[in-house]
């Protein structure tokens, strides 16, 4: 039996908010405040700022929520925004600080009808990953699967074959084709693992 328990939530099918998607959207670039709406599906939406500058560093966020009863709820908080030094010695690391623990995190989430946003640890009642849910016998394949449906799995995969792509730097691979054939050899193991074989001994 997997380790369903009754109204468990994956990380997948929470509201989030993550840093990744604000920066690649140029929603926090340096030196400036910019604000934007985001939506879910099932009608879920949100007026954000983000200010990068120095005089603060943080997301604003605006938004109502509407009880069963009909009565309308309006938020409108700040949660701030750290940065570390990039472990690759060049720029930095930017993180949320969690409103309820403290801690930096680079996710934020909304769920089990709590009204604000907050780290995944944060959370009482657990959010899973994907695939941690699953059965003994369902946990290979799934962690499969989550791999080679990944974006990140695909985007390498499609650079890895593309016509200008360089696979090597001073004789050796280049640190997206080392993360490339990691990704590769965790399907293989888990493709292994989830032959009728070793379920069957194991």
């Amino acid at each position: 039996m997997g380790r369903y328990s009754t109204g468990a939530i994956e990380t997948d099918s929470a509201c989030r908010i993550e840093m990744s998607y604000l920066l690649k959207n140029g929603f926090l670039q340096k030196g400036k405040t910019i604000s934007w709406r985001m939506s879910w599906t099932g009608g879920s939406n949100i007026s954000i700022t983000g200010s990068n500058t120095p005089a603060g560093k943080y997301i604003r966020l605006q938004y109502t929520l509407t009880e069963r009863e009909g009565t309308a709820h309006e938020y409108d908080y700040k949660i701030m925004i750290t940065s570390v030094p990039s472990n690759l010695g060049k720029g930095e690391v930017l993180y949320f600080i969690c409103p309820v623990s403290g801690k930096r995190c680079r996710i934020l989430y909304k769920a089990y009808g709590y009204h604000k946003w907050k780290s995944r640890e944060a959370y009482q009642n657990r959010l899973y990953y994907p695939g941690q849910r699953s059965s003994k016998l369902e946990r290979h394949p799934v962690r499969y699967f989550i791999i080679q449906n990944s974006k990140r799995y695909k985007e390498l995969l499609s650079k890895m074959y593309g016509k200008h792509s360089k696979l090597t730097y001073k004789g050796k691979p280049t640190a997206w084709v080392q993360e490339f054939e990691r990704m590769e050899e965790k399907m293989e193991e888990a493709k292994m693992k989830s032959s009728p074989i070793f379920q069957m001994y194991f």
